[in-house]
């Protein structure tokens, strides 16, 4: 924050663009409101309504909502979000998601690598959450590792780089002939993956896809 301080008093640009809702988009715009600057938030009005899950990311995007003068909205419920805890109807503007337009985009260019390898059911995980470590995660990895016994249905898992998740996850599906336990992928590869799956299971957001007929 203090470092995105010393640009902008160096710039002074007429307007801060924020997108999303990690703390590096709450510095992004803090940094500007302390330098009288004002706030654009891509992707504003996420809510869940409970301001520890996600965790930090719910009230991220409540703070960032203070400081921000021009709400681009994705969806007509984010927008209800605003207008609903006092925004001014003339500053939100429902404008779709530019991470959506920008996967659409790269699947039409085909430059990605799926990590799948067999022509079976294709379940992509994605699983790290802080919510979830512990306990719960290793309950998670115990139904994966049923469902992949099964026999039928092939599971990719990039598995996270925190030690909270692979200490967990691996002992419960490492070595499963059924599971593909992955490093992280590069986004490319990783919609290309997405977009071979058949079915996703995830603790990252509202990821979906609907079924091979």
């Amino acid at each position: 924050m203090r470092e995105l301080g010393e640009v902008m008093r160096d710039q002074r640009p007429d307007l801060v663009v924020v997108q999303g809702d990690t703390t590096t988009a709450l510095a992004g715009a803090l940094a500007a409101f302390y330098e009288k600057i004002p706030v654009a938030h891509v992707e504003a009005g996420l809510r869940t309504g409970v301001l520890d899950n996600p965790f930090p990311e719910e009230l991220n995007r409540c703070l960032i909502s203070r400081m921000t003068r021009w709400h681009f909205a994705p969806t007509a419920r984010a927008a209800q979000h605003l207008t609903g805890e006092g925004v001014p109807e003339e500053q939100v503007f429902t404008t779709g998601n530019t991470v959506i337009d920008n996967l659409l985009w790269v699947l039409a260019e085909g430059t990605g690598t799926s990590a799948f390898r067999t022509g079976g059911r294709r379940l992509l995980v994605t699983l790290h959450r802080r919510e979830n470590q512990g306990e719960r995660m290793r309950g998670m990895g115990r139904a994966l590792h049923r469902l992949a016994a099964r026999g039928n249905v092939e599971i990719v898992l990039p598995l996270h780089k925190s030690p909270a998740v692979r200490d967990v996850l691996l002992p419960e599906l490492d070595g499963h002939p059924g599971i593909s336990l992955v490093e992280p992928l590069d986004y490319l590869d990783f919609a290309a993956t997405l977009e071979a799956c058949d079915f996703v299971l995830t603790d990252s957001g509202a990821s979906r896809r609907r079924p091979r007929a």
